[in-house]
């Protein structure tokens, strides 16, 4: 006599070995990310310049009248090998000062050393630092949105002095990286909102690779710390145009 009790235990058995293999197979290690960030200028100027001055006022009406409401930047995002490299795929002149200095941000990041070699170019002179990754404190929601075909999860974050992210990630992609330096979350970020500082970043594509590729990281331009980083904007942007130097604290990504 057949038993029906063991051929039903049999059968959830099975689906659950196929149903995992399946889900271990659609997990992408190695590949590319295309991401288009967009910056809302106009926002960003409100930040840059004290509104309540005269001169301020003055600063953020002709700026808003020279320049687009938004600038829009395409990136690439190559991962393999537990590795992922951040560059410009396609360099956007701004009028936008913020803009500019971030619009060739390259950023190598090694997840498992924790440790990133990230590269800016300020007028023209480029520069890089080596440092540990970006320690973001997240906290993971259940809300979900789909980026560029991928079920994501939203995490909310604080890093650095209180700033405070949005994002996106997916467990189909499993690498705990993200665009610019942005990480630590159970699977790729394909989606990140600065509210404060209007800026985001969103999958736009995904390529897959069937094999993993070696990630290039060598950048080019003096070394500098972290740490030196503001002093040096400062320095550098300051006698060109008085900007608020707290915005310089920010300027990373």
């Amino acid at each position: 006599m057949i038993n029906i009790q063991r051929i039903v235990l049999i059968t959830i058995a099975l689906l659950f070995f196929f149903g995992d293999s399946h889900g271990q197979q659609n997990v992408s290690t190695s590949g590319i990310i295309q991401f288009q960030k967009k910056v809302n200028n106009h926002a960003q100027f409100k930040n840059m310049f004290d509104d309540q001055t005269p001169q301020g006022k003055r600063l953020i009406d002709n700026f808003t009248k020279m320049t687009e409401p938004f600038d829009t930047f395409y990136f690439s995002l190559e991962y393999a090998d537990n590795n992922t490299l951040y560059k410009s795929e396609e360099y956007v002149e701004s009028r936008n000062i913020l803009s500019e200095i971030t619009a060739q941000n390259a950023v190598f990041t090694d997840l498992d050393q924790k440790h990133a070699i990230s590269a800016m170019t300020i007028f023209d002179k480029k520069i890089n630092m080596d440092e540990k990754t970006m320690s973001i404190k997240w906290k993971l929601t259940d809300e979900t949105r789909n980026i560029a075909g991928y079920n994501c999860i939203r995490a909310n974050g604080v890093f650095g002095d209180s700033i405070y992210v949005v994002a996106f990630y997916t467990e189909d992609i499993a690498l705990s990286g993200g665009p610019e330096h942005f990480n630590g979350l159970p699977g790729m970020i394909l989606g990140i909102a600065l509210p404060h500082d209007h800026v985001t970043w969103f999958a736009t594509k995904v390529y897959k690779r069937s094999t993993s590729g070696h990630v290039q990281r060598e950048f080019g331009g003096a070394k500098i710390s972290r740490s030196e980083i503001p002093g040096y904007l400062k320095k550098a942007v300051i006698p060109k145009i008085k900007i608020k130097e707290e915005m310089f604290d920010r300027i990373m990504y």
